[in-house]
């Protein structure tokens, strides 16, 4: 079976953040031993050869990604080609996580108009009511980013910054980072511009030893599976703040119980950064095979 994922529908900009997921993803089923190809363009295979992958994000219109996203899909679905999408977001009430973004709306809007061309849908977002939403629309399940054992990469040289975070700057992110520098008494390596392609970001932040997550919002509650997989990937432990939704990660990488221990608990990590990576990857790698974060999904909705 072939999976060639596709990001075509995707602005520059989004080609990239996007990028964590499609390799992550896509190294995972190919880890099950299939066939898995990578496209930025419209470059779809017919049925009879697989299946292809596309992010969620349906709300550009042709002048921003250079090809009109709807018609591109209904045109190949009507020619033979199956579609597989990845969905990344929370639905809501207005729009996908709270709607506290405006552009959330638009996509959440955008999405039955694009729904209707998919063959099933993975979703990233843990939750029965998430599974039930993207359901109305095509068989649905929920994957999870997790170890695929080709993007493994042990670090062999000593990092000389303390602590790392890459993502979108919000004030609240701002707050606790200059106060983990504050308190530790070193610099944070930061990287948030997204448009930094994931092999430059990762070859950054190996300058680090420990990398951080938090929130972006007091509303975000759900831990960051992508940034996760990608600092366990590229060889670093990762230290948690507060997360009212923490599976399965909660079994992988610490979490702080309050924001003192956070940053407690990332002090302590930077000191023993190798043996807490180590730790912390060996779990992942038990608890998130490429068979139970993808396998399983794609057997659930039919698409193995």
């Amino acid at each position: 079976m072939r999976f060639a994922f596709s990001t075509f529908n995707h602005c520059l900009q989004g080609k990239i953040i996007v990028e964590d997921i499609t390799v992550t993803m896509g190294s995972q089923i190919a880890a099950l031993g299939h066939k898995v190809t990578w496209t930025e363009d419209a470059d779809f295979i017919p049925r009879e050869e697989g299946w292809n992958v596309v992010l969620e994000c349906f709300a550009d219109d042709a002048t921003i990604v250079g090809i009109p996203i709807v018609e591109t899909l209904a045109k190949a679905h009507a020619a033979g080609c199956r579609f597989l999408c990845v969905a990344t977001e929370e639905p809501g009430e207005v729009g996908f996580n709270s709607a506290l973004d405006p552009g959330m709306i638009l996509r959440q809007n955008a999405f039955p108009a694009a729904a209707q061309y998919l063959d099933g849908i993975l979703h990233l977002v843990p939750g029965d009511n998430v599974t039930r939403w993207y359901s109305n629309f095509a068989p649905s399940a929920y994957a999870e980013l997790g170890f695929a054992p080709a993007m493994v990469e042990e670090s062999r040289e000593e990092p000389h910054i303390d602590f790392g975070f890459y993502g979108l700057m919000t004030w609240r992110r701002r707050e606790i980072i200059d106060e983990i520098a504050k308190r530790s008494g070193k610099p944070v390596l930061e990287m948030t511009s997204l448009l930094t392609p994931r092999a430059q970001r990762n070859d950054e932040m190996r300058r680090a030893r420990v990398i951080l997550q938090i929130r972006a919002n007091l509303e975000t509650q759900w831990v960051s599976s992508t940034r996760c997989a990608s600092a366990l990937h590229m060889g670093r432990p990762i230290v948690a703040e507060p997360h009212q939704i923490r599976g399965p990660w909660d079994e992988i990488v610490p979490f702080a119980d309050t924001i003192e221990d956070f940053y407690v608990q990332a002090i302590a990590t930077a000191a023993n950064w190798r043996g807490a990576w180590r730790g912390q990857v060996d779990r992942f790698a038990a608890k998130l095979s490429p068979g139970t974060c993808v396998g399983r999904p794609l057997k659930e909705i039919g698409a193995i």
